[in-house]
Formats: structure tokens, C-alpha cells, sequence
């Protein structure tokens, strides 16, 4: 039996998400007794699960994410050149810009716009067009937006919404530099 599950009260499975390129994560998931399953995430992150779970039976073929739109990474990359404390991630299946260390906007894997914006105001940009909670792993996510490619067509539509997503991460405490 797999160490987590050997003790646990009430647990039946436990599962992690790991990004391919993260080995250390992989290493913890494997040291913890979870196996990779064969399956990826709508992310492409590997889904690792108890000794022996084989991912459930399908209908679909598994597919891989979409690469996330170069064009409009470089549009937003534009947007953002002056921005002090601006980083690019690879995160989410797209390419997210980082403020201060903190997600504000990516070219998502699933095409569009992934945006960070204050939890109490996602209600009222969802009234702009083209723009929905993001739903992760199953669950609508409140601070969290996917806008359609329709939505950020123009530059003056990209800006809105680069300016939310900056502003909110812009807000947001620093991360302290771990120590080594």
C-alpha cells in the first residue's frame, strides 16, 4: 500500500498535478509513494495518483494544450516594457507576466487571456464581453478571468485588461527571497 494512503483517516486517493519540467515535484510525488498515471491535466501538468490507479477510461483521446499565442504574448511583452519587476513564466500552459513575483496577466494555453484580478471585482468585469471565470481543475476560480481571443482584438482592448491584471499583482505583498 502506498505510504500516504496507510495512515490516512478518511483519505480514499490523493493525486498531484506536476508540471513536466518541475523534476524536484516529481521527486516529492515519487518519494511520497505516487506514480505517474499516464494522464495529463488540462494544463499538460502529469497527474500522479496512489501505486497502481491508471488513469480512468476515456472516450476521448487525451490531448495536449495548446501552445499559448505568440502573437499576443508579444503584444502584451509590448504593453509591459517598461514595467520594473516584470518576469515571464511559462505556468498555466501559457506565458504569464509576473509583477513583483505575482501572476497579473498570461497568453493562456487555451487561447485568449488568463487574468489575476481582485476577487471582489470579478463579478463586475464579467460583464464585459468576451470574458468568464476561469474554471481550474473542475472549480470557477473568483479573482481568476479567461478572456476569448474576440476580447482582446485591439490594442486598446488588451490594455484594459493588462492594466487590470498589472494593477491587482501590483497590490499584492512581495514575495520575500528565499534564503539558501
Amino acid at each position: 500500500m502506498c505510504p500516504l494512503l496507510r495512515d490516512g483517516v478518511g483519505v480514499d486517493r490523493i493525486l498531484a498535478h506536476i508540471h513536466p519540467q518541475h523534476s524536484a515535484s516529481a521527486a516529492v510525488a515519487l518519494h511520497s509513494g505516487l506514480r505517474p498515471t499516464g494522464a495529463l491535466d488540462e494544463d499538460g501538468e502529469q497527474v500522479f495518483g496512489p501505486c497502481g490507479l491508471t488513469p480512468a477510461p476515456t472516450s476521448e483521446p487525451q490531448s495536449r494544450p495548446m501552445a499559448y499565442d505568440e502573437d499576443l504574448a508579444q503584444r502584451i511583452r509590448d504593453l509591459l516594457q517598461a514595467e520594473p519587476n516584470l518576469t515571464e513564466r511559462k505556468m498555466f500552459g501559457g506565458l504569464a507576466f509576473l509583477v513583483n513575483g505575482k501572476m497579473s496577466v498570461s497568453a493562456s494555453g487555451q487561447g485568449g487571456l488568463l487574468l489575476h484580478v481582485d476577487p471582489a471585482d470579478s463579478d463586475e468585469l464579467l460583464d464585459r464581453p468576451h470574458a468568464e471565470l476561469a474554471v481550474m481543475q473542475g472549480r470557477p476560480m473568483q479573482g481568476w478571468l479567461r478572456v476569448e481571443p474576440e476580447g482582446v482584438r485591439t490594442d486598446a482592448e488588451l490594455q484594459q485588461w493588462v492594466d487590470g491584471g498589472v494593477a491587482y499583482a501590483r497590490s499584492l505583498p512581495g514575495r520575500k527571497p528565499r534564503s539558501r
